[in-house]
């Protein structure tokens, strides 16, 4: 492979988080934006930080340019929240600690789920 092959193969900064908004808009088309349990975040492969999006806002405000920057301890170390979301940012940071060999988390609840779980 030449290293200009090698080069394109190697997703961006930029292509991550761009394709993370994408995902949470498609959610929000599909109608799976619980607007309080489901979170997706990504992060660059090997990094000790991942992008997700700030709690509170809809799935179809989601941007590139209000994505988070989170380390796997939890701490926003990059862009503005409103609100907090310890359970989100520790849980993915803990799943991107102990696999090394994830790249994005989806964790949903789908439309059947939510009633299921409430009755439990």
């Amino acid at each position: 492979m030449l290293a200009d092959e090698i080069h394109e193969q190697i997703m961006t900064i930029h292509d991550i988080k761009y394709n993370l908004a994408a995902a949470y808009r498609i959610l929000s088309m599909l109608q799976l934006d619980d607007h309080t349990y489901t979170h997706l975040s990504a992060r660059p492969e090997g990094a000790d930080f991942y992008y997700i999006y700030p709690f509170g806002l809809r799935f179809e405000e989601v941007t590139v340019a209000n994505l988070l920057t989170v380390n796997l301890d939890g701490t926003v170390i990059d862009g503005y929240e409103e609100q907090y979301n310890k359970t989100g940012y520790v849980i993915h940071g803990c799943i991107y600690q102990a696999r090394t060999d994830i790249n994005a988390i989806f964790h949903i609840h789908t439309p059947v789920q939510l009633p299921l779980q409430y009755l439990q």
